[in-house]
């Protein structure tokens, strides 16, 4: 009879198999929180890249002419079009008011800036003409002696770029207290589409 209890004990394999269960589930819960996590921060990433392609491209097309093949910009119309480009980051970001400042969720969480860029004769670096940051959402780039470093062959030397920067600080879910945010950034540059330069209008 003990014969044949410990030899029923020693086939019996469902202990062992829950035991195994038991010490892979935690392991793959955490793997595929891990991965949604991942996916979360993928997406908001391509947001930030829209909204900052979304604010350059609506900035570089901006403008009245001034004198010869110069163009110049409202600070008030750069500013709508920063408040405006808030709603790219949705729902991520949701915007309550287009005033200034923008207020609503997450709102905090992000700065947006819009600058005119001269590429120097290097070619390599780039010098900030003038930079209008989201009211109350961000800084604007020092003009005084303020560089640029570009990517390679952005665009000649000695011809004016718009720059766009967003970022967004990313807190993820769950672990967020412990990692603490990620700051998740691109910045687009995109050649001036009417004019050869795009002054700002300060105050107007």
């Amino acid at each position: 009879m003990t014969r044949r209890l410990v030899s029923a004990w020693a086939g019996d394999k469902r202990g062992a198999a829950a035991v195994e269960a038991a010490l892979i589930l935690p392991v793959a819960v955490g793997m595929l929180g891990l991965i949604a996590i991942w996916a979360q921060g993928l997406t908001i990433q391509r947001k930030v890249t829209l909204a900052a392609r979304t604010i350059t491209d609506l900035v570089s097309q901006q403008g009245s002419l001034t004198g010869g093949s110069a163009g110049a910009v409202n600070q008030s119309t750069v500013d709508a079009l920063l408040n405006n480009a808030a709603n790219v980051l949705y729902p991520v970001v949701n915007p309550t008011s287009g005033t200034n400042p923008v207020t609503g969720t997450n709102v905090a969480n992000m700065t947006m800036v819009v600058s005119e860029i001269k590429v120097d004769p290097s070619g390599a670096t780039a010098t900030v003409q003038w930079s209008e940051p989201m009211p109350s959402h961000g800084t604007a780039l020092p003009t005084t002696a303020g560089s640029v470093q570009l990517p390679n062959s952005v665009a000649p030397a000695g011809s004016y770029l718009i720059m766009g920067t967003v970022t967004y600080a990313y807190t993820p879910p769950v672990i967020g207290e412990s990692v603490g945010p990620y700051t998740l950034q691109d910045t687009i540059y995109l050649a001036i589409r009417q004019w050869t330069s795009l002054s700002l209008n300060v105050g107007k």
